[in-house]
């Protein structure tokens, strides 16, 4: 049996786009850049306007700096992204 026949006998209907909800929640999400001052990591942060988050801070993971405190009222997710070489003397 090819692809197609198969494909013909699913009943797989595409929703049309006047049927979509619209994606508002896209619109409250905001990506930035964060760079530790201590040792130059560098963080992808994305924060979510959309949900409530928790109260607290965010330390580098590399050196310990306070990076970011949280006061709870919007999501914020951080990532290491970009690892500073570290130098041996």
């Amino acid at each position: 049996m090819t692809w197609n026949r198969v494909a013909d006998q699913l009943d797989v209907t595409t929703p049309r786009l006047a049927k979509r909800r619209p994606l508002t929640h896209i619109r409250k999400m905001r990506k930035s850049d964060v760079t530790c001052p201590k040792c130059h990591a560098g963080y992808r942060r994305i924060e979510l306007a959309s949900r409530p988050g928790t109260k607290g801070e965010f330390r580098c993971l590399l050196c310990d700096q306070v990076l970011e405190v949280f006061d709870g009222s919007t999501e914020v997710a951080i990532r290491l992204t970009v690892q500073p070489e570290k130098t041996f003397v």
